[in-house]
């Protein structure tokens, strides 16, 4: 499955991935055209067994929509790296270059390597490494707006957003209430950040963790809610993620940790909606959504070396 929309894509870029993986297995290619066309595709892959995988050339969001539709299915997931970030390919081990992912997928041909990781869900939407609310999505929302530059400069630019967006968001944030399984109170607070993957993203080669025990194989989701929030505080905890350094940010007593549950309630407590984004897609505003795990719901491949 080809995303043309994808940041690195090029005609030629398709035509050499199809080549390779040519060598390798009988290709069947289709090519989205508009946002969530590619879970039906995963879906239709998924089908009768026909497919021996889904390769997804393509970002986070090509993949994240694929792996909802391949969800629960024994068929793999075979992420090609042309994204911004390309945060699951990195997750796994996989090949940062597309034409190499592909080379070496065909020379697995029917002796893939493929491991099961879990799905975290919001309302029932799967997401393969995180979900954001509030200021994350807000920022999301508006580097899509930018085209091409800002797919191109990814990480980089999404720090910028980050705190572009702050100067705006938390003059009044909405407010939203996260009720966590297995505890009574209710966290109050303006962000919310949800784990299914480790790290949280990449900031060029370098891997950028934030919530406390995430991974795609615990069974567990992870999370951090920003409590309140000032231009001060986003130019202090913006950095520290951007160095790596998200278990200082965890510190701080304005930001509350849940490192494992499976189960969380969001909800607007001042009836504004709360922005969402999953894997780096910006989905919309709504006031109450539900996180859930699916554990060992999605059947992927890795290099050989990681089985």
């Amino acid at each position: 499955m080809v995303n043309p929309a994808a940041s690195t894509y090029s005609p030629r870029l398709e035509k050499d991935v199809a080549r390779e993986l040519a060598g390798g297995f009988a290709v069947e290619l289709v090519r989205t055209e508009e946002p969530g066309e590619a879970i039906a595709i995963g879906r239709a892959g998924a089908g009768d067994g026909t497919f021996s995988a889904v390769a997804v050339l393509g970002g986070d969001g090509a993949v994240n929509e694929v792996a909802n539709g391949l969800a629960g299915s024994d068929v793999p997931l075979a992420p090609l790296p042309a994204g911004r970030t390309n945060v699951l390919c990195r997750s796994l081990g996989l090949p940062q270059n597309a034409r190499e992912a592909a080379i070496a997928l065909a020379r697995a041909g029917g002796r893939l390597s493929t491991r099961r990781i879990d799905l975290g869900t919001v309302n029932g939407r799967a997401f393969t490494f995180f979900s954001g609310i509030g200021l994350s999505a807000m920022a999301n929302r508006r580097l899509s707006g930018r085209g091409t530059t800002g797919r191109t400069l990814g990480g980089h630019l999404f720090l910028y957003e980050a705190l572009a967006v702050a100067a705006s968001y938390l003059r009044d944030p909405p407010r939203l209430g996260v009720t966590v399984e297995g505890r009574q109170d209710e966290i109050e607070g303006i962000t919310l950040i949800v784990q299914n993957g480790h790290p949280l993203t990449y900031l060029g080669g370098r891997p950028l963790p934030l919530c406390e025990g995430a991974g795609l194989e615990t069974g567990t989701l992870s999370l951090a809610v920003l409590r309140r929030g000032s231009l001060r505080a986003a130019a202090t905890i913006t950095p520290r993620i951007a160095l790596g350094r998200g278990a200082a940010v965890l510190e701080r007593e304005d930001v509350a940790s849940v490192p494992s549950t499976s189960r969380a309630r969001v909800r607007t407590l001042d009836g504004r909606p709360l922005a969402l984004e999953v894997d780096g897609d910006y989905l919309g505003e709504l006031e109450e959504v539900v996180y859930a795990v699916r554990p060992g719901a999605l059947t992927v491949v890795v290099p050989r070396a990681l089985t």
